[in-house]
C-alpha cells in the first residue's frame, strides 16, 4: 500500500483498521526497534525532502504511511474512523485535535491530506530538530515560538487565515503541548477563532496515541507500548455561530470519543481530567 492507497481508502470508506499487525513485543524490546527505525525514516524523509522540491505533494504522505506500517509490524493495532462525516463538508476546514504523542505528529496529516492540502501548526523548534527538521521546513506549516500567547494567537489568525483562503486546511492542536491526559480546560479557542475569522468549519479529531509514551520529565524520551492501540476518530464538522457553543460542542465530542475508547481498551492509563 503506498500513501495514495491508504487516502483514497480513507476518502471512500471513512475508515482504516490494521489487519495483520506484527507479533506484539513487549515494551523493553518494541521501544529500542522503534527508535532504530524511526531514525532510519528520518534519515530517508530527510534525503527526500533534499532531493525533491515537492517533497509534501511527492514524499510526505509515504513517510506518514511508513511509520504507520512500522508501528503495526512492531505490534500495535491502529484505527481511524467517522472520516465519511466529511465527505460532503465545505473544504477547506480548520481541523482540531487533543496532542498525546508525537505519533499524530507522523501519522495524523497523511490521514488529512486525503480530502484537501494541508497547513501544520507546530512549535518552531521541531523546524530545527537534527534530520527531521528538514522534512519540516519542506511541508506547509505555521511556526510558533512558545514565547508569547499574544504573537502565537496573532500568526495562527494571519497566517491560517491565509491558508485557508488558498484552500489548504489547517491543523491545530489547541492544548498546544503534548500530554497523556486530556484536560478540557486546557483545550482552547484557537481553532474556533481561526475558523470564524476564516468563516471555515472547524472539525474535530479525538486521538488515543498513548502506545507511544512521552517521557515523564523529558516528552521526547518515549517508550512504545504495543499492547495499547492507536485510534484517531473524526467528528462532525462544526459551524456554530457562536464561539462558546462551538468549543462545547467540540470539547463534548473529544471527551465523549476518549471515554468510549477508555471503556472499550482500558489499559489503566487515564485520558481524561478533571
Amino acid at each position: 500500500m503506498k500513501a495514495i492507497d491508504f487516502q483514497h481508502q480513507l476518502a471512500e470508506t471513512g475508515r482504516y483498521e490494521t489487519q495483520r499487525p506484527g507479533p506484539r513485543l513487549p515494551s523493553w524490546l518494541a521501544t529500542p526497534l522503534f527508535h532504530a527505525r524511526m531514525s532510519l525514516i528520518f534519515v530517508a524523509g530527510h534525503l527526500n525532502a533534499r532531493r525533491f522540491p515537492d517533497f509534501e505533494k511527492t514524499h510526505f504522505g509515504d513517510f506518514g504511511l511508513v511509520t504507520l506500517k512500522m508501528v503495526e509490524s512492531l505490534g500495535t493495532r491502529i484505527r481511524y474512523e467517522g472520516f465519511e462525516q466529511v465527505r460532503g463538508a465545505r473544504f477547506p476546514v480548520v481541523w482540531v485535535a487533543n496532542h498525546m504523542s508525537p505519533l499524530e505528529t507522523y501519522i495524523l496529516p497523511m490521514a488529512l491530506m486525503a480530502f484537501s492540502p494541508l497547513t501544520i501548526v507546530l512549535k518552531e523548534s521541531l523546524a530545527h530538530y537534527p534530520v527531521f527538521g528538514r522534512v519540516v521546513r519542506s511541508i506547509h506549516t505555521i511556526r510558533l515560538r512558545r514565547e508569547s500567547a499574544m504573537e502565537d494567537l496573532r500568526a495562527t489568525l494571519e497566517q491560517g487565515a491565509k491558508s485557508l483562503a488558498e484552500g489548504r486546511s489547517v491543523l491545530v492542536f489547541p492544548e498546544g503541548r503534548r500530554s497523556r491526559t486530556f484536560d478540557p480546560t486546557a483545550f482552547n479557542s484557537i481553532g474556533v477563532k481561526l475558523a470564524q475569522r476564516a468563516k471555515a468549519p472547524i472539525v474535530p479529531v479525538a486521538l488515543r496515541t498513548d502506545a507511544l509514551q512521552i517521557g515523564r520529565k523529558f516528552k521526547d524520551a518515549v517508550t512504545l507500548h504495543p499492547e495499547r492501540p492507536v485510534r484517531f476518530g473524526c467528528g462532525a464538522p462544526v459551524e456554530s455561530a457562536d464561539p462558546r457553543a462551538a468549543l462545547a460542542e467540540l470539547r463534548g465530542f473529544l471527551c465523549g470519543k476518549l471515554a468510549e475508547w477508555q471503556a472499550e481498551y482500558d489499559s489503566g492509563v487515564p485520558l481524561i481530567e478533571g
